[in-house]
């Protein structure tokens, strides 16, 4: 089998700073990114076929990102941070390839794979206790949008084999 992975992404961030009087700052910005990912390949059956099979996935994302910070007093102060940010597939999840791995487990790619949209949301409560020192209790969350995971397929010889799928959706949340 012959494969050839093409990735491009070229992207524009905005971003803006304002305060509003001496406990209020907000920290604004906007990313847009056009990305392109073809897949040439052929596969075993392919060998007398001059021609490659192709995959083509071209994309705009727009990813808001939002930073505010609200001081209570000279000791603490309410930091609150939202943004979106996208997870691509690597290329061992993509390529229509078997992958023998030194451990002799298989891995197949997935063509079909799309990019993961995440938005992600951090809540923190800091505390100033000195000048050199910093207390943060923090809570966040995120919420998945076609997040990557990682499934088990027979193959041949009756073992199994790894591969990738997007599920529908997923939610993560923590304190720290």
């Amino acid at each position: 089998m012959l494969q050839k992975l093409f990735n491009n992404i070229n992207s524009g961030y905005v971003n803006g700073f304002f305060n509003f009087g001496e406990k209020l700052e907000i920290n604004g910005g906007l990313r847009a990114e056009q990305s392109l990912r073809e897949v040439k390949y052929r596969t075993s059956g392919d060998a007398s076929i001059d021609k490659f099979r192709k995959s083509k996935k071209d994309k705009l994302d727009i990813m808001p990102s939002i930073n505010v910070k609200y001081s209570l007093n000279e000791k603490n102060n309410i930091r609150f941070a939202g943004s979106k940010t996208i997870t691509r597939p690597i290329s061992i999840e993509i390529m229509p390839i078997n992958y023998i791995n030194p451990d002799g487990t298989s891995e197949q790619g997935n063509l079909f794979l799309n990019n993961s949209d995440n938005i992600n949301l951090d809540l923190k409560y800091e505390i100033f206790p000195n000048s050199n020192e910093i207390i943060v209790l923090g809570v966040f969350g995120k919420q998945i949008t076609n997040p990557i995971e990682r499934i088990f397929i027979s193959s041949a010889g009756g073992g199994n084999a790894t591969t990738y799928q997007n599920s529908k959706d997923a939610t993560l949340f923590g304190a720290e």
